[in-house]
Order: structure tokens, then sequence, then C-alpha cells
């Protein structure tokens, strides 16, 4: 192996377990030889002779910080033909300049599901013996690709920070790996190097990469209903516009309770305009709703259906429950018929009753105006829905839903907790101070 080679060489320097030679192709001048496992070739960093001579040239001083050394990579276990490029930066320290980051772009979706395992050989080394240690005891940092989003597991999570973006446009992610203490210096880094593996990190929960199949206990302690593999957009929330699942808060369920109320136990009204539909918009119009009160002071609005969610202990500002809208009721009612595993873990609920909805009543509202907007709006494949205009509409009243098991002449409600024979929901409007049923919803990555 070829030792202290600069940025430019015509043949930088890789390690191997098992020495395969594949080509890579040439990229601003560079060429590799790299093994054929899965093990790659990512960017060769001189050691002492490249932070002495080259320093000018490679390493931008900026504010403390300093960009040394991009080059390219072919992850073979599943990047296909796609050149992963990579970027690190130091960070300047007391004890000389550290590696602060490394980010890789251009990461490819058949790498969905792999394990990028990120490794640092020490100048002049060869094999994987002599790997720097990253932090703490650990020497290989395995990160796992779910769908573009990248996580690692709980242990390595206190000393890595991830941060990744999608480009639609090549339908690539890039990941930046930060650092959070930096502790390998510069100069001992001889080759940074990236291997993909099938195998993905095991004990993880749901909400940290782990399964997050319907039963499972999501990350906020709820049940999981509903995992998406595209993912859906609830502004404002923990994951904000790229959610993907649906937790329930099973302790919630069949309260009687108003839509919204004060401490003096009266009905707060007044139109607040939570009127968004589909999937995450329960999360908007609850948070409306709240900060609102109704047109009052949120102070006044401390209990009812919208407080009751929206106050549940959380872990930060915007790592809220909610309170779910009608297409969010159409899909966890289906979700509860089609899942054994959600049945059993979810034993009585939904129950057999009518429950609030966080979307408020307009004066316009018409039965099959709704019916048409929500069908619109991308409802769960094989479920129908019926609406009713009972009384009135308007300002005082908000949506509530019902599981159905005949939609046609009259609206049967299913009449036992197992939902085998839920055939659809049927939708109506009435007073906020009806005290209807209620149960609070969770989205998360």
């Amino acid at each position: 192996m070829s030792k202290n080679r600069q940025i430019g060489d015509e043949e930088p320097s890789y390690f191997s377990d098992d020495p395969v030679d594949l080509k890579l192709k040439k990229r601003n001048g560079l060429s590799a030889r790299i093994n054929q496992s899965l093990m790659i070739f990512v960017l060769l960093l001189t050691s002492s002779t490249f932070l002495g001579s080259t320093l000018a040239a490679n390493i931008s001083l900026n504010g403390g910080r300093a960009e040394f050394g991009q080059g390219v990579a072919g992850l073979k276990a599943c990047s296909a033909s796609n050149q992963v490029g990579i970027k690190t930066r130091a960070e300047y320290t007391l004890d000389g300049y550290k590696l602060k980051s490394v980010e890789l772009s251009n990461i490819p979706t058949s790498c969905y599901g792999y394990n990028l395992i990120l490794s640092i050989l020490n100048p002049g080394a060869e094999g994987t013996t002599t790997l720097a240690t990253l932090f703490s005891t650990v020497k290989r940092l395995v990160i796992l690709d779910r769908s573009g989003t990248f996580y690692t597991s709980q242990s390595d999570a206190a000393y890595v920070t991830l941060t990744s973006t999608n480009n639609p446009l090549t339908n690539t992610d890039t990941v930046l790996i930060s650092f959070n203490t930096p502790s390998v210096l510069t100069s001992d880094i001889g080759t940074i190097g990236i291997e993909s593996s099938e195998n993905t990190i095991t004990g993880l929960p749901c909400g940290a990469g782990g399964d997050c199949a319907a039963g499972a206990t999501g990350p906020g302690g709820g049940t999981v209903v509903l995992y998406f593999d595209q993912p859906f957009e609830a502004p404002g929330s923990e994951c904000d516009l790229a959610c993907r699942g649906i937790e329930i808060d099973k302790t919630q369920i069949n309260q009687q309770e108003m839509w919204t109320r004060n401490s003096s136990n009266a009905l707060r009204n007044g139109q607040t305009n939570a009127t968004r539909t589909g999937m995450g918009g329960g999360f908007y119009n609850t948070k409306l709703a709240f900060e609102s009160a109704n047109g009052s002071n949120n102070s006044n609005q401390t209990y009812g259906a919208v407080a009751a969610c929206w106050n549940k202990s959380t872990s930060s500002a915007t790592d809220r429950w909610y309170l779910p809208n009608v297409m969010e009721y159409a899909y966890i009612f289906k979700a509860v018929k089609e899942s054994a595993a959600l049945r059993s873990a979810a034993s009585g609920w939904p129950a057999v009753t009518n429950y609030y909805s966080s979307e408020e009543v307009t004066s316009s509202y018409s039965a099959s105006g709704y019916v048409t907007t929500f069908n619109n709006g991308g409802p769960p494949s094989g479920i129908s829905v019926t609406a009713q205009v009972v009384g009135t509409p308007g300002p005082t009243q908000a949506l509530s839903v019902a599981p159905a098991r005949q939609l046609s002449p009259s609206h049967l409600y299913v009449t036992n907790t197992s939902f085998s024979d839920y055939m659809g929901m049927h939708i109506f409007n009435h007073e906020k101070n009806n005290g209807y049923a209620f149960f609070c919803l969770h989205a998360f990555k």
C-alpha cells in the first residue's frame, strides 16, 4: 500500500478485509482499485505530511473549522453505479485539528434497509486491526438507512448527531455524521472507509429505526397503528414534513368530553378555522384550536378533548399529541380491522361509539360536499363514507365520526370490538359540548 499520498494522487490508498479488486470510475482525476466485498475506498487523508506540507492547499480555515478532502466512493452492496460523494470537516481544539463531521451524499434509494458502517484506518496501516477509536470504545460506527432517514444505536446516539436531506430530483439522500465531541486528530487519519451491509441494526425501538409494525410500542409510549412507506406532512410537529408513523394513546379512549372547555367547565365557542383534512392535518387543527382557545386566551382552555391531547406529556414544544381529523380516523379504523396484532394490543378499542374529530364545522358544511372533499383527499382503499347534516351547521360545532358496518340505507354501527365487519365511517356535525369520546395521536418519523 502506498503511504502518505496526497489528494489528487493517481491511486489513493484503501483498506480491506478481503482484497478483491474493483475498478472505480475516474472523477476529477481520481481512480482507485477497491475490494469487491462490502468494504470500499472513500478518501485518503494523509498523516503528518498532509498536515504539514499541504495545509494551505487542502485545509481552508473558517472560524476555527476546516474543511478538507473530497472524494468519491461506490457502496458496492447497495449503490449500484452511483458514486457516493464524501466531504469531511475538521474542528480546531486545544489538542489540534480533530474530525468534526463526515458527509455522505448521492446515496441512492437502493441503500434503503442497509447499514452504512464508518471507520478510520490509521496512517500507513493495513487491514482493520489498527482502526482509530471514533468515540468511547467504538471503532466502527453503524448507521441504518431506513427509507432515507438515518439512525444509530441508542448508545452511539449519545456521541453522534445525524442530519439527512433528500434530493427529489435525483432520488438520493445526503447524511451528515457529526461527532458531538470530536476526538480523532486529523493527523491520525490515514483512510476513511465506508462499508455497507444488508444486516440492520438490532434492538432499535420504533421511531429510532426499529420495527414499527402495527401493535408495537411507539416512540411516545403509545401503540403504533400506522407506518407508511412514503412520508406525510404534519407541519410544526416534531417530524414536520417527513412523518411516517402514527401511534395512539389508549389511556384517553372513551372519555366523554366536550370538544374544548375552560376551568369553569364552560364551552369555549367561536370558530378557529381548524378545518384541515388529510393525514397529519389533525396536528394543525389541534394546535390552532388550542392556541386560540376558540377565540379566547389559551389559559382559559384547560380541559376538553383538544386540550387533553395537546397537554399530554411531551419531550419538547413541538413533540405534541393531537386530536385526529376525519381522514386519520378512517385509516385507524381500517388498521384495527386488518391487523390482528393491533386488535390484540388494543383490546377493547376503538369502542362502538361516536368520536370527536379535530375538524370544525363551518356554516357552509354540506354532507355531499364533505364526502367529495374526503374522497379527493386520499382515503384508505376499500373504505366508504357517508355524511349527514344534523341541524344547522355553525361555528359551535365539530365533525364527529362513527365506525359503520352498513352505510345504506341505515347507518349501523359495528356491534363488536373486533372490527371484522367494519365497512366504512359515518360523518356528521354536532355541538362541541356534546360530550363525545376521543383518542389522541402522535406522529413520528
